[in-house]
Formats: structure tokens, C-alpha cells, sequence
């Protein structure tokens, strides 16, 4: 496909077209930089304005986004997990061409903060088992977890099964089925922590998953907190009944 003066089409259009198609037949890679504003419009002769609306649309559209002062990049797959992740197998998503990974940062005992004793409902100066980890997709970070187990769970923690699975599946010996889960979802801009860890730049939109497991009595087993790339992942809610 070229540009083509003659057609009864926006200039803007079919250039927006003819860069869309070069990502769909992956002419341009996932995480690949684009050409710059300047050398689009040498290329195809068009002017600053042209190009510059194209690649607006592309962004809304969400093929491509910025990185100031770095450039113009193809956007990323994003990942799905949702609500029953706890029982996804990495083979789910291999067939979507994605390998999906956890690394281990640290897994060890610590004195909980005060946010953790209120979301467990356990005494002041209590210890808990906290786990952090990273999410990777096809070897790119998408995430940081921590999560928190109480005191009294901590024998249902398998550490082989920490880098396999979903985000629950390092917790055994309970039946999920009867357990109940409070989520919470935030859209936030990335701080000081979410830069460092998650390779961005102040500002961009991130995730926030935050979660509380608990067992048949009303027990907190863990707390859970995950942080994610929102140009890299997406979370899936599970078709409920409407509610006023």
C-alpha cells in the first residue's frame, strides 16, 4: 500500500493505514522504535501535520504510544489475567504466543506495616511471610507482586511453586471454592517506585491490584498487592449480573 493523491481518502488516513499494516504483518516488532515524525514525512512526502495526525490515531488506538524523550514505540500485547487466575496454566497463555514467567526477588519473614496488620486482622508487631516477585511476559517485565501470608498459614506455602502458575498457586492445601476474595483495581501514574522497578518514567499509567484472600470462616489468608505496566497488561472481569 502507497500514498495515493488520487483516492477520496485523508492523507492522514491512508498514511495511518499503510504504518498499521506494517505492524500487523510485522514489518515493525513489538517494542520497536518507529521512525521519527521527521523522516515519516521525508519518506512519503507528506507534511509535519499529516503525519502527526496519523500517528495520534495510532496511539488512541493503541498500536503505538511515546516515551519522552526516547521516541515512538510499537506497543506491547498486553497480558489478561482476571479473577480466576489463580487457576491458569502457562500453557493457556503459550498458545496466545505468550510465555509468561515469575522471578523471585525475596521470600522471607518480616514485621508487618500497619496496613498489613489491619488487612490480616492480626495483633501489632506480629511477622509475616512476605513474597515478592516480578511478572515477565516473553522475557519483558510487566510486574511487581508482594504478598502477605499470616502467621498462621504460613505451612500451605509450597516455595517450589512460586515461579509456576498463577498468582495463588504457591498456596496449598486450600479449597479455593470456598474461599472469598475482595479485590480492588486502581489506575495510577507511575511514582518513584513503580520507575525503578517497572523500567518507566514518571507518570505513566500503571495498574494497582490489590487483594484479600480469605478462607470458609472469614479468615485473611494473604494479602496481595500487584503492580503492572498499564501499556502491558490488562485484567479481566468475569461476566456478572447487572447491578442499580
Amino acid at each position: 500500500m502507497q500514498i495515493d493523491r488520487n483516492l477520496h481518502l485523508p492523507l492522514y488516513f491512508q498514511l495511518k493505514e499503510l504504518l498499521l499494516n506494517k505492524i500487523l504483518q510485522g514489518d515493525w516488532k513489538p517494542g520497536q522504535q518507529l521512525p521519527t515524525e521527521e523522516e515519516i514525512q521525508i519518506e512519503y512526502e507528506l507534511s509535519r501535520t499529516t503525519v502527526r495526525q496519523a500517528l495520534r490515531d495510532l496511539v488512541l488506538a493503541g498500536k503505538i504510544h511515546r516515551q519522552s524523550g526516547k521516541g515512538t514505540f510499537v506497543t506491547q500485547p498486553k497480558i489478561q489475567e482476571g479473577s480466576e487466575s489463580y487457576s491458569l496454566d502457562a500453557l493457556d497463555f503459550q498458545e496466545q504466543g505468550v510465555e509468561l514467567k515469575w522471578k523471585v526477588i525475596s521470600a522471607t519473614h518480616v514485621s508487618c506495616s500497619d496496613q498489613i496488620e489491619k488487612m490480616l486482622h492480626i495483633a501489632p508487631g506480629s511477622k509475616v511471610f512476605e513474597l515478592k516477585r516480578f511478572r515477565i511476559a516473553n522475557d519483558s517485565l510487566i510486574g511487581f507482586v508482594v504478598s502477605y501470608i499470616a502467621d498462621g498459614f504460613i505451612d500451605k506455602i509450597d516455595l517450589a511453586l512460586v515461579e509456576i502458575g498463577g498468582t495463588m498457586n504457591y498456596i496449598t492445601g486450600i479449597d479455593f471454592a470456598k474461599c472469598t476474595v475482595e479485590r480492588v483495581l486502581e489506575a495510577l501514574p507511575a511514582g518513584k517506585e513503580e520507575v525503578k522497578l517497572l523500567e518507566l518514567t514518571y507518570g505513566d499509567p500503571i495498574l494497582v491490584l490489590t487483594r484479600i484472600l480469605k478462607n470458609s470462616n472469614g479468615i485473611p489468608i494473604e494479602f496481595f498487592r500487584g503492580t503492572y505496566r498499564g501499556d502491558r497488561f490488562r485484567y479481566h472481569i468475569q461476566t456478572l449480573p447487572p447491578q442499580i
